[in-house]
């Protein structure tokens, strides 16, 4: 929005500046618009056929640790708490689908060095 405003400034003195802009504009929109549909995609797609919440948490270090070196790796570790018990499917996955994307975040984001998921039931 902020790009968008610069460009309405620029737009009657700078018309070349303010195209320049607009542009470089419409790129960080086209990019935010893919990392949206990318990440609602994944929260779509992300369901486990193991009614293992905390082992289908434990498997995520695994695979979102796919492609970072070893070394760049955070340390992640899933604690349970209290005595597991099955839940509705649909709940199920829908705290999986939450936490997967908090921990996709944590991952691809924070530079972290330590991740860790806590079940207490």
């Amino acid at each position: 929005m902020f790009r968008l405003q610069a460009v309405r400034h620029l737009l009657p003195e700078r018309p070349v500046d303010a195209a320049s802009v607009l542009d470089s504009s419409l790129e960080v929109a086209d990019q935010a618009i893919y990392e949206g549909r990318d990440a609602i995609q994944n929260l779509r797609s992300s369901t486990f056929d193991d009614h293992d919440l905390p082992a289908a948490l434990g498997t995520l270090g695994v695979e979102l640790g796919v492609g970072i070196e070893t070394q760049s790796q955070p340390e992640y570790r899933v604690v349970v708490e209290g005595r597991p018990r099955e839940l509705v499917p649909v709940l199920r996955d829908d705290i999986y689908r939450i936490v997967r994307e908090a921990v996709r975040n944590a991952y691809q984001h924070a530079n972290a060095r330590h991740i860790e998921a806590e079940v207490t039931w």
